[in-house]
């Protein structure tokens, strides 16, 4: 059970952090689309001639991007990868040390030490 528990908080805090990293990176990508769109606006009126301090035009808005088509894309490009190998890799030493563990050395270490004193 507590080991669940573990997981499951840990599962948690990785969907929280994922989601304030998204929505942090959309809210950034935003706010940089909107300044490159009033840069361009704004180098096209120079380049025109018609250049003032109030461009006409205003702001025009970003293309609207899919919140669940960026998410899935996220998830099945970056999210799931990473996690993959970091799975494996965990998987993988816990393989590894399991194979060159010396369980029976330890075994007779422990009887020698505490067991066998005990007969005599």
């Amino acid at each position: 059970m507590p080991r669940t528990v573990s997981l499951l908080a840990g599962l948690l805090a990785v969907a929280a952090v994922t989601y304030k990293f998204r929505l942090d990176v959309t809210n950034n990508t935003t706010d940089i689309r909107r300044r490159l769109e009033d840069a361009k606006s704004t180098l096209d009126h120079v380049a025109a001639g018609t250049a003032s301090k109030y461009p006409v035009g205003g702001q025009r808005e970003p293309p609207a991007l899919s919140l669940l088509g960026e998410s899935k894309r996220y998830v099945s490009t970056r999210l799931v990868p990473s996690v993959k190998s970091e799975w494996n890799a965990h998987i993988a030493s816990a393989a590894t040390s399991i194979i060159h563990a010396d369980i029976p050395g330890h075994a007779k270490k422990i009887w020698d030490e505490k067991v066998a004193p005990s007969f005599k």
